[in-house]
C-alpha cells in the first residue's frame, strides 16, 4: 500500500526552529496528511485512516494516469466527516505532487464538488472561482430579529452578518477592527444548534494584516479550525470590493494561529501560504 507525508501549512516560520527571541510571535498553522495512491480506496477505508490521524485533514489522491480523466481523483476527510473544500489539504497535496514531479501539463485536481486550479511558477497557489457575496444584515434591530441566537452564541454581537451559499455554506460575521477577535468567546453548542452553516468571524485591516478571521464548524466536526484556506477564499471575495487590492494578507487568530495569502483576479481567487514537510508517514495498512 501507499505511504504518505505530513505537511504543515500556513505557518509563518520554520516550526522546527522556533525564533527564541520571540516565540510568542510564531504562527503554527495547521497540518494535513497526504496519501498519493496507486490504487483506489473506498469511503470506509479513507474515513478509517483519517479517524486515526491527529492532522486536521487527510487527503487521498489517485494519480492521473490511474484515475479516469476529469473524474474525481481527490478526497479529503477529517476524523468524522468528508470535507468538501479544504484549502490547506489541497496545498499540502500540491506540494507533495510537485516534489514527486507529477505536476505535468494537463494534470488536474478534481474534488467531488468542483475542480480546482493551481499555479506553481514561483510558489504554489490554489485557484477557486470567486464566491458570490450578498449585502448582508448590518442593522441591529434586523440582526436581533433574524439571528436572535447571536447574543447567546457570542460574548459580543457582530456588526454585520452575511449569508454565503446554500444551507451547507457559510455565515460571515464581521466585528469592528477595535474588537479583540482572538478573545471573542464562542458558545459552540448554541452555534451548532442554531445554524447548519460554518461561521467565519472576521474584522478589517490593522497594522499586521488586511483582514483577520476565526473559523467555527462544529456541525462538521470542527469546533475551531487553526488555519482555513477555504475561509480565506470566501473572505477575499467579501473584502475585495471594499479594499480593492490585488493581493491580501490574512491572519487567523486561533490558538495556533495562521498566516494565509490570497490574490483576487478577474475570475479567480488564489490562496497560498508557507508549506513545510514535517514527516513521512508509515505505509497504509491493508484492508
Amino acid at each position: 500500500m501507499d505511504s504518505g507525508h505530513r505537511v504543515r501549512v500556513f505557518s509563518n516560520a520554520d516550526t522546527q526552529a522556533k525564533p527564541a527571541q520571540n516565540p510568542s510571535a510564531l504562527l503554527e498553522g495547521t497540518c494535513a496528511d497526504v496519501y498519493v495512491l496507486s490504487k483506489p480506496l473506498d469511503d470506509r477505508q479513507m474515513q478509517c485512516v483519517a479517524a486515526e490521524s491527529s492532522a486536521n485533514a487527510t487527503v487521498f489522491h489517485l494519480i492521473n494516469n490511474i484515475s479516469t480523466d476529469k473524474t474525481c481523483n481527490t478526497r479529503i476527510f477529517n476524523q468524522t466527516h468528508e470535507i468538501q473544500v479544504c484549502g490547506h489539504g489541497l496545498l499540502a497535496l500540491l506540494n507533495i505532487l510537485k516534489i514527486k514531479r507529477l505536476l505535468t501539463i494537463g494534470y488536474h485536481l478534481e474534488l467531488p464538488s468542483m475542480q480546482v486550479d493551481f499555479n506553481i511558477s514561483e510558489q504554489i497557489w490554489l485557484g477557486f472561482a470567486p464566491v458570490p457575496i450578498s449585502n448582508g444584515v448590518d442593522n441591529r434591530v434586523e440582526l436581533d430579529c433574524k439571528y436572535p441566537w447571536l447574543k447567546n452564541a457570542f460574548s459580543e454581537i457582530p456588526n454585520k452578518v452575511t449569508v454565503v451559499g446554500d444551507s451547507n455554506g457559510y455565515l460571515i460575521a464581521e466585528w469592528p477592527v477595535a474588537k479583540d477577535l482572538k478573545g471573542l468567546e464562542v458558545n459552540l453548542e448554541r452555534l451548532q444548534k442554531n445554524t447548519s452553516r460554518a461561521l467565519i468571524a472576521t474584522q478589517g485591516a490593522n497594522a499586521h494584516s488586511d483582514f483577520n478571521l476565526r473559523y467555527f464548524a462544529p456541525q462538521h466536526g470542527v469546533d475551531e479550525d487553526p488555519a482555513t484556506g477555504s475561509a480565506v477564499r470566501v473572505l477575499t471575495s467579501y473584502w475585495h470590493p471594499k479594499l480593492k487590492k490585488s493581493s491580501y494578507k490574512a491572519l487567523q487568530l486561533s490558538n495556533q494561529g495562521g498566516l494565509i495569502y490570497s490574490k483576487a483576479a478577474e475570475n479567480k481567487i488564489w490562496i497560498s501560504g508557507n508549506l513545510e514537510i514535517m514527516s513521512e508517514l508509515g505505509v497504509l495498512f491493508e484492508f
